[in-house]
């Protein structure tokens, strides 16, 4: 306070409204979400808007104010000292309190309504920053910069909490590191030793890239999501590049003596020619042409035209006798049958049983008895993947494990089609293990489930915890609930239903300080575009029923009982 002023009973009005409890603690808000607190809540509470508080400003405040009251009142037309200012001490019909509002006429008389408002004090006294003013100021104190020194390190850094951003650079006797934090997991890290220079710039999930220098080596590593990883390593005496991901990898290393290719598949474009290798000469392979000296191999599969030079008369007339006992072979078959005739020409080979380790082809044809197409297997397009196998049967279709489980699996996060009704006959229709899987997702959900009986939930108390039976945090809830009648926007019916809104459910949440984790009634999931939808467990608002009835039923008896 400036000053004291005495107004006694020169007003034409004085009214009083009761005192306010005594002050036990002082709050200075430094922010949003920093405070510094002083004293207990047995009393009233003082909070003060203050980017600069201590917790020694707040504890000196309290000593000073612990145990005052407060004294609303209002003086009209009083004689007011024109020399009097807002905060002044003032004593008005008995009661000593603080000047905390001034109307003046600025008449003869210098009249004016005068008063200590029913707010808080320092709110009409001083006036530090209006409210909106406060707020921005507090955004502001957000983003701060700390430059701290200690005999091993000197750190500076800014950071802004609200926005989760933030840059540091850290000086050691041994290394420098510099580091920018973004949103989410964002990060870029430069670490230099007297050794090393180390750069790692990581994004959102597992993505991550990292170039690590020394002085004899530099590699550069780059990693995606999953198993995904690339690394280039440079030495002064070698270069090996390396990319995999999970059991599949392909690696390059080159080095004075060589060069060293390790991948599932390599495929070679234009003219590679192969030269001073253990043997003498050159091989050149070009398209479809292989030139080279000695071709050794366990098997040659020979298709059109071959031309033998450089052979011996007795060589090729072993190889002309073979083509004539094939010739004649093929002549001796009249018709395709299977009594251990087997026909072989450039385009069909028909006989009873082929047996074979690998049986290469583009379809396979499978014939009844009397020689028609019944199905085919054979490769397709896909709209998934480059290519399918389509197995078609031009009737019905068995799969069968008579001994074993029949599996039908889907890989690389794709989908299980079936197009058509699918009906389970002979058999439950059942999750492998309990309690994993789910019946649709929030992205793809069915229309409708049809079922002679109610769903069978599991509520055994073994598969339970923390049970109160306190039911007292969702009263208010309860209360808060909207049902209304309503139509679906993509329903064919046209039909009326009962129900809620899951953002009514979400509010009144809200409103009840009920959390996703305190009712498990609302969920939040993830539509088709990526966006959010909400939905209901409506199970889940059933005890809310069966709480409230036998309530109101333990009413009703009660006041039946008093009548």
């Amino acid at each position: 306070m400036s000053d004291k002023v005495y107004l006694g009973e020169n007003m034409a009005q004085l009214d009083r409204s009761p005192a306010l409890p005594p002050v036990s603690r002082v709050v200075l808000k430094l922010d949003e979400e920093n405070s510094y607190r002083s004293g207990d809540g047995t009393g009233r509470t003082m909070e003060i808007s203050c980017p600069y508080g201590t917790q020694a400003m707040a504890d000196r405040i309290l000593a000073v104010l612990r145990g005052c009251t407060y004294t609303p009142l209002q003086a009209q037309d009083a004689l007011l000292d024109p020399a009097a200012e807002l905060g002044d001490g003032l004593t008005a019909g008995g009661i000593y309190t603080v000047l905390g509002q001034m109307d003046l006429d600025w008449d003869a008389l210098m009249a004016g309504d005068v008063g200590a408002p029913g707010q808080t004090e320092q709110e009409s006294e001083y006036q530090y920053r209006s409210p909106v003013i406060a707020a921005i100021h507090g955004q502001i104190a957000e983003t701060r910069s700390i430059l701290a020194k200690t005999a091993e390190e000197i750190r500076l850094e800014v950071k802004n909490e609200i926005e989760g951003l933030s840059a540091s650079i850290s000086v050691k006797l041994d290394s420098i590191t510099s580091t920018v934090q973004g949103q989410g997991q964002a990060i870029s890290v430069v670490e230099q030793r007297v050794d090393s220079i180390t750069s790692t710039v990581q994004g959102q999930g597992q993505a991550i890239s990292v170039v690590e220098q020394r002085v004899d080596s530099t590699t550069s590593t780059v990693q995606g999501q999953g198993q995904a990883i690339s690394v280039v390593e440079q030495k002064v005496d070698s270069i090996r590049l390396s990319v995999s991901n999970g059991a599949d990898s392909s690696t390059i290393t080159m080095t004075v003596g060589g060069v060293a290719v390790s991948s599932q598949q390599i495929t070679f474009t234009g003219v590679v020619t192969f030269s001073d290798l253990a043997g003498s000469g050159t091989t050149v392979i070009n398209g479809n042409n292989v030139t080279t000296g000695t071709i050794s191999a366990n098997r040659l599969d020979l298709t059109g035209a071959v031309t033998f030079s450089d052979l011996s008369s007795a060589v090729r007339n072993d190889i002309n006798d073979s083509y004539s006992i094939a010739s004649d072979t093929q002549d001796t078959v009249s018709r395709w049958t299977y009594g251990g005739t087997t026909y072989i020409d450039g385009a069909r080979i028909m006989t009873g049983t082929v047996s074979a380790s690998v049986l290469e082809g583009g379809s396979v044809n499978l014939l009844n008895y009397g020689g028609s197409a019944v199905g085919v297997l054979t490769m397709t397009g896909a709209s998934s993947s480059s290519y399918a196998i389509d197995l078609t049967s031009f009737g019905a279709l068995r799969l069968t494990g008579e001994a074993g489980d029949v599996f039908l699996k889907s890989g690389n996060g794709t989908y299980f089609h079936v197009m058509g009704d699918v009906v389970i006959g002979y058999a439950n229709l059942r999750s492998n293990q309990s309690g994993n899987y789910s019946c649709g997702t929030s992205i793809y959900r069915w229309s409708d489930v049809y079922s002679d009986t109610s769903v069978a939930t599991t509520s055994d108390r073994k598969m339970k915890t923390a049970v109160t039976y306190d039911m007292a945090p969702y009263e208010t809830l309860f209360d808060r609930l909207r049902p209304t009648p309503f139509r679906y926007n993509n329903g064919t019916s046209g039909r009326t239903h009962l129900g809620m809104i899951s953002q009514d459910v979400e509010q009144a949440m809200a409103e009840t300080g009920l959390t996703g984790q305190d009712f498990a009634g609302f969920v939040r999931g993830e539509d088709e575009d990526g966006g959010d939808i909400c939905l209901l467990r409506y199970s889940e608002f059933i005890p809310l029923c069966i709480d409230q009835i036998q309530k109101l039923k333990a009413r009703v008896a009660e006041l039946e009982g008093r009548s």
